[in-house]
């Protein structure tokens, strides 16, 4: 399973958007143009697509890479990369990297696939997009003309704890804090033991509370009792 780092992806789409462009700008992975006056991002071929190419390179910042894939139908100076949005959305599903959400759920770093028209996205956090155009600037998108597409493989804070337990009830407002920073690349979960006592024993649990931060099904990160949301979140930045 591929390690998508989102920030990562997100940084891409912020550097090679231009916000004065239209969506009809094409895109060949070069770095933007910074002539006075000129809206054409990277070099303009006509052959390199735009939003599908973008969304590939965004992805390939991410560690999504289809560069010279037996799906790719377009080229550019990087290489062969898929261009045609609706390859994006199979190969993507196909591959296992993403699977369909829904709006209310999105992650920065997922994509958005429009229905009324061929045309993809990136959210790059606080319902903003950016399709090789940053749509942050006025434009609205219904929520009901796009599928949304999670990437999977974002970390995950499993919160282990007993209604009956003190330090449980005082480490609430640190993970609160937590999902005001972090909420839109991470999934947090509350366990109650109680209602599932199996759970002790097959993670090995000897303090409640007790948080968990796994990526890719792996155990990465294990803090007993009380922990400050500064410490988790250090944690946690490296793996988004």
């Amino acid at each position: 399973m591929v390690d998508y780092n989102r920030k990562s992806a997100i940084r891409y789409a912020n550097t090679y958007c231009k916000r004065t462009c239209d969506c009809n700008q094409h895109y060949d992975g070069a770095p933007p143009d910074t002539t006075p006056g000129q809206t054409q991002l990277g070099g303009g071929e006509q052959e390199a697509g735009d939003c599908a190419h973008f969304l590939s390179h965004c992805l390939e910042a991410g560690g999504i890479s289809n560069r010279n894939d037996s799906n790719s139908d377009g080229q550019c100076s990087k290489g062969k990369y898929i261009v045609t949005v609706q390859k994006l959305h199979k190969w993507l599903i196909e591959k296992k990297f993403a699977n369909e959400t829904n709006w209310s759920d999105l992650k920065a770093g997922d994509l958005i696939f429009f229905k009324s028209r061929s045309h993809v996205m990136i959210h790059i956090g606080q319902k903003k997009f950016s399709g090789h155009t940053n749509y942050s600037n006025g434009v609205t998108i219904d929520p009901n003309d796009v599928e949304c597409l999670h990437i999977i493989g974002e970390p995950l804070v499993f919160y282990f704890y007993a209604s009956w337990s003190p330090t449980s009830k005082r480490q609430i407002p640190e993970l609160n804090t937590l999902q005001n920073s972090l909420g839109e690349y991470i999934s947090i979960k509350y366990i109650d033991l109680q209602e599932q006592p199996q759970l002790k024993e097959q993670y090995s649990l000897k303090v409640i509370p007790t948080i968990l931060i796994l990526k890719n099904g792996r155990i990465l990160h294990q803090f007993e009792g009380f922990t400050n949301a500064n410490i988790i979140e250090k944690s946690l930045n490296p793996l988004i």
